[in-house]
This record gives C-alpha cells, sequence and structure tokens, in this order.
C-alpha cells in the first residue's frame, strides 16, 4: 500500500524540480481561512453526492426502518439527525460567516446547495459546459426541488455513516474479547477505508475545486455497504422500491447521455466544416474547450509563455482563443454577431429538435 504513496512524492518532487506543470500542486497558495472552509466542507458535500447517486437504495433501507425490520432505535435517529444537522450546517458555513463579516471571497462558496456547483451536477447536469456560452440555463431544470433532493441525499449518506460507526463499535468490543474477526466483518472495513481513502487523496489545499468525476471512485464503496445493509432484510417492498428507483435513475442517465452524444456531434461538425470547407483558420474560431485546446495550445503556451492549465484564458475569449470572429453556441441570438450556419440535432430531453448556430462577427459592429 506505501508504493502509490512513495510515486506520488516522488512526482511531487519532479513537478516542483522543473517548475512548468499546471498541476494544482504547483498553484499559489490561497487564503489559509479559504482551505480550512473548503476542508470542513469536503466530506459533507462528498457524501451528499454519493447519497444522490444512492437514493434507490437509501429509500429501500428507509422503507425498511419504516416497517421496523432493520432493529432501529432512539439512538440510530439521534445519530442520522446529528448528521444531517452538521451537513446543512457545514453547506451555509460560508454564508453564516458573510452575514458575521462581509468578506469577498466568502462569495465564491455555493450559497444555495452543493450539488448545483458548476464542478458537481448543475441542476440536471445537462446541456453544454464546453461551449462559448458555457452554464446557460440547462435545458431541463428543477429549481426549488432540489431541496428534497439535497436533503434526500445527506439522510442516504447519514445511513452510511451509521453503518459505518456501527461497524468501528463491533469490532471495538470484538476486539476486547478475540482477535479474529469474520470475513463479512474484514470486507466491509476494507469498504470503509477504501471509501475514506478515495475521498481524502483528491482534496488538495492549492486546488479551487474538486471535480465529481474524481468523487467515482469512492462511489462503489458507499454504494456496497448500503446494499449490504438493504440485503440483510431484503423486504420485499423495499427491493421494489430500488429497483423501481435504480430504472428511473439510469433511464434518465442515458437520456442525458444521448443528448450530449447529440449536441456534441453537431458542435464537431460544425467545428469540422469551418476548418475543412470554409477554411477558417482555428484561431479565428471559439468553439468547444477541447478543439481550441486541441488546435491552439501549442501556439498559445509559446506566444504566453505558459504551460500553466489555469492561463488557458489570458486573452479574455476563452480558453486558448486567439480570437472570436466566428463563435459556436446554443444560443439564438449573440450581440455583434450574426448567423452564419446553423446545425440542428435531436435530443431525447423532450423529445425534440434543438440547433447549435455559428455567429460570424457583424462588420458594421464595434
Amino acid at each position: 500500500m506505501i508504493i502509490p504513496w512513495l510515486v506520488g512524492a516522488l512526482l511531487y518532487l519532479w513537478f516542483v524540480s522543473i517548475k512548468e506543470s499546471g498541476t494544482s500542486i504547483l498553484l499559489a497558495p490561497r487564503h489559509p481561512f479559504i482551505v480550512i472552509i473548503e476542508a470542513i466542507r469536503h466530506y459533507p458535500i462528498a457524501l451528499c453526492y454519493m447519497g444522490f447517486f444512492a437514493l434507490p437504495l437509501g429509500l429501500g433501507i428507509i422503507w425498511q426502518i419504516i416497517k421496523k425490520h432493520t432493529g432501529w432505535n432512539h439512538q440510530l435517529s439521534n445519530m442520522l439527525l446529528g448528521f444531517c444537522i452538521v451537513s446543512f450546517l457545514s453547506f451555509g458555513l460560508p454564508t453564516l460567516l458573510y452575514q458575521l463579516r462581509p468578506v469577498e471571497w466568502l462569495k465564491q462558496f455555493p450559497y444555495r446547495m452543493p450539488l448545483l456547483t458548476f464542478d458537481y451536477l448543475y441542476d440536471l447536469a445537462v446541456g453544454n459546459p464546453h461551449l462559448q456560452d458555457r452554464y446557460p440555463l440547462p435545458p431541463m431544470q428543477i429549481g426549488e426541488v432540489w431541496w428534497i433532493i439535497t436533503f434526500a441525499s445527506v439522510v442516504v449518506a447519514g445511513l452510511f455513516w451509521i453503518s459505518s460507526a456501527q461497524l468501528f463499535r463491533s469490532i471495538w468490543s470484538l476486539h476486547a474479547e478475540t482477535t479474529h474477526f469474520q470475513a463479512e466483518t474484514k470486507q466491509r472495513l476494507f469498504l470503509v477505508i477504501w471509501f475514506a481513502v478515495a475521498l481524502t487523496i483528491i482534496f488538495s489545499p492549492w486546488r479551487p475545486s474538486v471535480d465529481d468525476r474524481l468523487l467515482m471512485p469512492g462511489l462503489e464503496p458507499f454504494i456496497l455497504m448500503l446494499a449490504y445493509e438493504l440485503n440483510r432484510f431484503r423486504h420485499r417492498v423495499a427491493l421494489k422500491i430500488v429497483g423501481t428507483g435504480t430504472i428511473l435513475l439510469y433511464t434518465f442517465s442515458v437520456l442525458g447521455l444521448q443528448n450530449h452524444f447529440a449536441w456534441n456531434l453537431a458542435v464537431s461538425e460544425a467545428q469540422n466544416k469551418l476548418i475543412n470547407t470554409y477554411q477558417i483558420s482555428p484561431g479565428m474560431i471559439r468553439g468547444t474547450d477541447t478543439f481550441n485546446g486541441w488546435y491552439n495550445s501549442d501556439k498559445y503556451m509559446q506566444i504566453y509563455n505558459t504551460k500553466d492549465f489555469w492561463q488557458a484564458g489570458l486573452t479574455g475569449l476563452g480558453p486558448w482563443t486567439f480570437d472570436n470572429q466566428f463563435i459556436i453556441t446554443s444560443l439564438d441570438a449573440l450581440e455583434g454577431y450574426r448567423p452564419f450556419e446553423q446545425f440542428n440535432y435531436f435530443t431525447w430531453l423532450g423529445m425534440k429538435h434543438q440547433a447549435i448556430t455559428v455567429f460570424k462577427r457583424d462588420q458594421n459592429s464595434n
């Protein structure tokens, strides 16, 4: 287990020595209070994120609790309530601190719910976050319903926390009598350690945020721990709730994935046609971040003498963008630009046609 940590230490020393990497470990230190607040909020937010994807399992377990099939008691209810209170306090900590002392950097934290930040779900996590109009209103929105979903996600995360606490309590009590544990106990202990390590190693004091994809390695042990709790009693209705919820969650995931592929294909067609048919230089196109990075990043790094990923927007026109004479967007209109060509696609979200438009800068605009 120590080998990966040694390799990581060697890579860190190498990155520091070459002074060229754009990785987060070489960013300038941030305000210590920002780091402290993010460290406090990291685990509750990550647990809430896990709870969202495990909602079907959690609802099944809650049904078994309601039907008194799990040995639930007042002590566990108090533990769950305490977990929820601490989690929501951590979510609202920056806002509470801002009320006491209105410091500008406190505004950078999400003020509503952690699942709605740009690096997490951003409402229903559908749309085109890599275009010039990044983070417009998503094609599907549920607004204040997120309060219910966030609360439910925190409750599911609390079930995981209680299961972990009970595991350590049983290990502690058994350790006084014997040093031999059942295979089942060892397996669950391994899952909890796996989860804790997966969430700990992705937090960096130098990095301004944690991308949601980095949380994925912790989702597997989270779900397996909850599946163990559900499997202890296997109430028939609870299993139906889990099955139905899983089908609904994965159905929406498939719809969202098709939407992503559809608009991405339309954008790729637009970008390729500008280059190959109209012979437009990539340096004059504001396309997707990946497009501009692929075609312009080498020249960009030479001109601005940087290899730092976080300095990709020095022109103020978008990542690795030199000129925005042509802009590819899902917007219907763009001030100072006129429509050049439109590319249609069909999305399963709403079962309707959408359009990606290429705008060209109007020569008459200032």
